[in-house]
């Protein structure tokens, strides 16, 4: 009897272990989605992952209207939409697919949402703060800052 208690012990055991290693294995291979944002020109922002995109929007101060483009301290600056585009919906991409977008320039697949039409983007101001988003399919999103000093893109809080 305790023979047969034994190989069921171990072959519980292994089968746990199979288990576990296939969970392991399964959740390591996810790639999560990522958003670099390259150093130099022209701007370019390296995707990666398997979040399918919906919309890239990168925003930044209204310098129309705004009199403290960096900001004042008891404040947060006015912003507006520099440059936005969205998937078409029956072409949607992973991050992997799209793999790097250039400032101004909109993948194949997408359509741009601001500025209107085939108009370039607003120019993006040295040491004025900028974000991205990246917005998923799946509901999530990345939120990047990033500005321009002495002529080259810096990433902020990475």
């Amino acid at each position: 009897m305790s023979l047969t208690n034994n190989f069921r012990s171990a072959a519980l055991i292994r089968m746990v272990l199979i288990v576990s290693a296939m969970t392991l294995s399964q959740t390591s291979c996810e790639q999560l989605p990522s958003l670099v944002i390259e150093s130099g020109k022209p701007v370019r922002f390296i995707t990666s992952g398997l979040a399918t995109i919906i919309d890239l929007q990168i925003s930044g101060p209204d310098l129309e209207r705004e009199p403290h483009p960096q900001g004042d301290g008891n404040r947060l600056p006015l912003l507006k939409v520099y440059w936005e585009f969205a998937s078409l919906p029956s072409q949607e991409r992973s991050l992997d697919q799209i793999a790097a977008v250039t400032y101004g320039q909109v993948p194949q697949g997408f359509v741009q949402v601001q500025p209107l039409a085939d108009s370039p983007p607003l120019p993006l101001v040295e040491r004025n703060l900028y974000n991205i988003t990246l917005s998923f399919k799946d509901g999530g999103k990345i939120n990047r800052f990033f500005k321009l000093q002495d002529g080259k893109i810096v990433a902020e809080g990475e």
